[in-house]
Parts: C-alpha cells; sequence; structure tokens
C-alpha cells in the first residue's frame, strides 16, 4: 500500500471523481485558490500582481457599439471616498446587459476637496441614462462612515434619490484590500465583466484602475506605503451590489 502521509494530495489523485469535469469547475475560481485547490500548490503565497495580468484586463474590452441597443436589466454604482489629500473620490457605474454581462459603463475621479458638484451630475446622469437603481458608499474608517454616509444620502444627493428612486446604502468592506478586489478580478477572468473602450485612457491612466490591479498586495503593511487603490475599491463596491441583483 502506497504510503500517503508525506505526499501532497490533489484532485487528480482521487481515483473515484471524473477529472476533466471538476477541473473545468477549478477553472472558475480565482488565481489565488486555483493554485492550492487545481495545482496542489500548498506552500504558495499571494503577492502583487497575482489577482490579474495586464493582459487578460487589456482583452475585457467591449466597443460601445457592441453593447448600447441592448437592454440594460439593471445599474448600480460602487462611490470611494477620498480620506486623504492624495486620494481621489471615485464612482463606478456598472449596467448589466440582458445577455448577462456587466459592462464598466461610466467612470468619475475627482481628486479636489470638494467632489460634490462632480458627483451630483455624475449620478443623476446615470439615473437618466441607465436607470441607475442602486448607490453603494464605502463605510471604512477613514472616510468617517456615519458622517459621510448621512451627508451624502441625506444632503448632497437627497433630491436626486428622491426624483428618480436611487436606493443609497453604505458598503462595509472586506478589511484587507487585496481580498477585497478577488471577487472582481475573478469576474472579468471569467468573462463576466468587461470595459466599455471609450474608458480606455482612464482605465490605463498612471494609477489608474489597471495599474492598481498590478500592484495590489496582500502585505497590509507594504499598503500602507502605496497610494490607495481607489479605483479597485470603487469597482469592487460596485460589483459586490452587482452580485446580489445576479445572484
Amino acid at each position: 500500500c502506497e504510503d500517503y502521509n508525506n505526499k501532497d494530495i490533489i484532485h487528480r489523485d482521487n481515483p473515484y471523481i471524473d477529472t476533466a469535469t471538476y477541473e473545468e469547475s477549478l477553472k472558475q475560481l480565482d488565481y489565488i485558490d486555483q493554485q492550492y485547490q487545481m495545482y496542489g500548490n500548498w506552500k504558495y503565497r499571494a503577492s502583487a500582481g497575482d489577482l490579474i495580468d495586464l493582459a487578460t484586463l487589456q482583452k475585457a474590452y467591449i466597443d460601445v457599439e457592441d453593447y448600447i441597443s441592448r437592454p440594460i436589466q439593471f445599474c448600480t454604482e460602487g462611490m470611494d471616498l477620498a480620506s486623504t489629500g492624495r486620494d481621489f473620490t471615485v464612482i463606478y457605474n456598472l449596467i448589466l446587459l440582458n445577455n448577462g454581462v456587466t459592462v464598466v459603463n461610466d467612470i468619475m475621479r475627482n481628486q479636489t476637496k470638494t467632489p460634490e458638484a462632480e458627483v451630483e451630475r455624475f449620478v443623476e446622469k446615470n439615473a437618466k441614462e441607465s436607470q441607475l437603481y442602486t448607490l453603494g458608499i464605502d463605510l471604512e474608517p477613514g472616510s468617517d462612515s456615519t458622517y459621510s454616509m448621512r451627508y451624502w444620502r441625506d444632503d448632497i444627493l437627497r433630491n436626486i434619490q428622491q426624483t428618480y428612486g436611487i436606493i443609497i446604502k453604505g458598503i462595509r468592506p472586506v478589511k484587507n484590500k487585496f481580498n477585497r478586489a478577488r471577487p472582481v478580478a475573478q469576474a472579468i477572468r471569467n468573462g463576466k465583466l468587461l470595459f466599455s473602450r471609450h474608458l480606455q485612457d482612464i482605465l490605463e491612466a498612471p494609477n489608474g484602475l489597471f495599474d492598481q490591479f498590478m500592484t495590489i498586495t496582500p502585505d497590509a503593511e507594504l499598503m500602507k506605503k502605496q497610494k490607495s487603490p481607489d479605483d479597485v475599491d470603487a469597482l469592487g463596491y460596485a460589483w459586490q451590489e452587482m452580485s446580489l441583483f445576479t445572484v
């Protein structure tokens, strides 16, 4: 009888499962989980760049003419509030099409101390054009969550909320930013989340979303020394809301 005490076991060692079918299901996992469950790489430790590669991001574009005529099933936005002077206030707008694909349809990035007017214009624009249904605002400690939620919902966006029936809610994110970004990266890798090509200059700008995906790391201490991944966070909040609708 073979000694398994000192052997790393993976699914291919199990004679009682359909290996091909099981591997297809494992391909739906993100890169990090695949290392353990698909390849048996038990010593693997995630690092910057492991969430998704640049080539995969650049293959996830869709031309406006290829989706603009499709009915929108659901529209949501995620808003990441600036917590320091060098941070951006960022909003990502997502639309779910009738073919089951979600598209990043609009982006707002504002690095001023007074983003209120631009936020109002952006939210109202997408309420009119895409029937915006929900807006998720981050409740991270750095953004003074209780005050911020009341300020944006009850003061700045009150009229827009009442006029268009938008639901504005707080989102309490996963503490580790790397883990927070994993569901979004997985959705892009699996073709469930695409980027409108008209946003390419914003997405590929220095320290834009694509750059942030390349540099975000599970090392919390190292993250403190880097610029905040505001775009990744905002997209993550929007995707979290979209996932609730598509479950």
